[in-house]
């Protein structure tokens, strides 16, 4: 039975008609249809209802479904396991915001000669959304902002940059006025619940300022539009592609105690750690 045939099946059930399926796939709607065909003939029954402007999984099967989601991703986890001390297979990363648009495409460019056999299926989200992901074996390794706490012995951390604090501004600005707009100007905060945004507040508290908050963004992209637009003045790390974004932003300080470390997080020993040790070394050049 081909796992490319049942792949299908459940790719038509989970995007409701065939076109969805082969746009999701990047085949013709023409190659899923005959894939389901096949399968109607080995298993000598009707999987689908069919008319002329749908398509509905048919009553039996409904009932194996779940059968066949089970099946497909034991096929994956067998090539997963044996090619495990290899370059080749998926390896599920999970990716901050600033990380993808940063960090990752270049990386996926030298993977893509060094390994082409490895494939990386990325997750976006937040670092501790990352994390718990990480901690629930649902991702191999993700990129994120180091965590403000003492992480499970299990993981290891591969510090992959050091960004320092910035300021950000309508235009440029020296240190005692960027001092003076964070105590009067309207400040647009990088969210203090984040892992990120503790860093800035720390820097803050630390110098006694209380700026005028007019929002909380955990968005460092957005808050550089805000402020391009006049909106007001925000602390922020120094991303990879800050200052393409705001050439005003004035670092602030290079204290470590003020950087956010951007890590490559991954449990000991993991059964892909050769792929996982690829990916940190082309994420740090």
């Amino acid at each position: 039975m081909d796992i490319q045939n049942l792949e299908s099946l459940i790719s038509v059930v989970d995007c409701g008609s065939i076109a969805g399926a082969a746009k999701k796939a990047n085949i013709s709607a023409t190659a899923v249809s005959l894939r389901i065909r096949k399968m109607e003939k080995h298993l000598g029954c009707t999987l689908f209802n069919r008319d002329a402007h749908s398509i509905k999984p048919s009553e039996k099967l409904l009932a194996v479904i779940p059968r066949i989601r089970c099946i497909v991703e034991h096929a994956h986890q067998l090539s997963n396991d044996l090619n495990a001390d290899t370059l080749i297979g998926e390896l599920r990363i999970g990716a901050i915001s600033t990380a993808l648009t940063g960090l990752v495409p270049a990386a996926l460019e030298q993977l893509s000669s060094s390994a082409p056999g490895l494939k990386l299926t990325i997750t976006p989200g937040d670092s501790k959304l990352l994390y718990d992901k990480l901690v629930n074996q649902e991702l191999d390794a993700a990129i994120l902002v180091a965590p403000p706490f003492k992480t499970e012995k299990s993981l290891r951390m591969v510090t992959l940059r050091s960004e320092p604090l910035c300021l950000l501004a309508p235009a440029a600005v020296t240190q005692d006025e960027a001092h003076s707009m964070l105590a009067t100007g309207p400040y647009i905060r990088y969210a203090a619940r984040s892992w990120g945004g503790l860093i800035t507040q720390r820097y803050l508290d630390d110098l006694s300022l209380a700026p005028c908050v007019t929002c909380d963004l955990d968005a460092l992209e957005a808050i550089s539009l805000l402020v391009s637009q006049g909106q007001g003045v925000s602390l922020v790390p120094q991303w990879p592609s800050l200052l393409q974004q705001s050439p005003n932003a004035h670092i602030l300080t290079n204290d470590p105690k003020y950087c956010r470390d951007i890590v490559l997080a991954h449990h000991a020993g993991h059964h892909r750690a050769s792929a996982i040790k690829l990916l940190a070394s082309v994420l740090m050049t």
